[in-house]
């Protein structure tokens, strides 16, 4: 999609493309973080471990978990840009 957008010459459509890519990175984005949650929570359901002694604060695990994504991403940058995900 990012090509379509370099592409296009209309400014309207690049406008509307560029929305579509931002709501389609958005909505991966929101799919990781819950995955991360659901992870995080089966995790502690299974080794009986209180998620409040790794993360006392909501912020702690939010820090934590935005870390790990951000690691990921950048590790896997190259099959994005490719396009191979």
């Amino acid at each position: 999609m990012e090509d379509e957008i370099a592409a296009t010459k209309d400014l309207e459509f690049k406008v509307l493309l560029s929305e579509d890519l931002a709501k389609l990175k958005s909505k991966r984005e929101r799919y990781a973080w819950a995955g991360a949650l659901r992870a995080f929570r089966k995790l502690c359901k299974e080794t009986g471990i209180d998620p409040k002694s790794l993360f006392p604060t909501l912020d702690d695990l939010k820090g934590y978990i935005s870390e790990a994504l951000s690691t990921y991403r950048r590790e896997h940058e190259w099959i994005i840009e490719e396009g191979f995900d």
